[in-house]
């Protein structure tokens, strides 16, 4: 879902992307 992608969105810039 929407959310879920906003939650991958903020995991790869927690990653340093």
């Amino acid at each position: 879902g929407r959310r879920e992608l906003d939650r991958v969105m903020k995991g790869l810039a927690r990653a340093g992307l």
